[in-house]
């Protein structure tokens, strides 16, 4: 039960156990997006070349030579993004279900809560973005389905923990959990899309730079 964890959490007064799950989220988050660049370079010129037709390289050995040497540039710049998104990801939820209970149920705000809360629901995320890291091996879009099920499961106990801790009765609770989901996510999303997008247009520049000059390492 996650609201139980969360109550001996607070009365042992534990304030690192959060800061300490939330910074191996990033460091997993990093590590995960450096490992998924060269699967995902790999499907994207595969998919590229089915679609338009167009050969890329004269061989698969030398496609794969090639999508090395691009993930090889750009990994650790997409997986520095990957953690500053992480790290969005973690902060929404937890800043916006804290505001819910402390100002619209009157939850007392302390820093031993915050902690609890924050590790209680980064965890789904850290054993998804483990699992992801060894999924992306294999194929890419098995690393995000599993990241994926990773968030919905940590909305699940995002929910839980909130309703519990509001003491919301069943005909209230639904629709307070909907509205702290799509907030948060609403919020995630226009943060990742605006420090995300202005990471990314580095990393797509210097992409497009290297695939114009790629054919000759080819």
């Amino acid at each position: 039960c996650p609201t139980d964890t969360l109550v001996r959490m607070i009365r042992r007064e534990d304030r690192y156990t959060g800061l300490l799950i939330v910074g191996l989220s990033l460091i997993m988050a990093f590590l995960t997006g450096t490992i998924m660049v060269r699967g995902v370079l790999g499907s994207l010129f595969t998919l590229t070349s089915e679609v338009t037709g167009l050969e890329l390289a004269d061989s698969t050995a030398s496609l794969n030579q090639g999508v090395s040497y691009l993930a090889g540039k750009v990994a650790l710049p997409i997986g520095g993004i990957a953690a500053v998104c992480q790290l969005i990801a973690v902060i929404m939820p937890v800043a916006v279900t804290m505001v819910y209970v402390s100002v619209m149920r009157k939850v007392r705000f302390s820093f031993p809560l915050l902690s609890g809360f924050a590790a209680i629901i980064t965890l789904p995320n850290l054993f998804a973005l483990l699992i992801a890291a060894v999924c992306s091996v294999i194929t890419p879009y098995l690393a995000i389905l599993v990241l994926l099920f990773g968030l919905i499961f940590s909305y699940v106990l995002l929910c839980n923990v909130a309703v519990q801790l509001g003491r919301l009765q069943p005909p209230r609770a639904v629709p307070v959990q909907a509205a702290l989901i799509c907030v948060s996510e609403l919020m995630k999303v226009i943060l990742i899309a605006g420090i995300g997008g202005v990471l990314m247009s580095g990393v797509v520049h210097t992409l497009t730079s290297l695939t114009n000059s790629m054919s000759s390492l080819l």
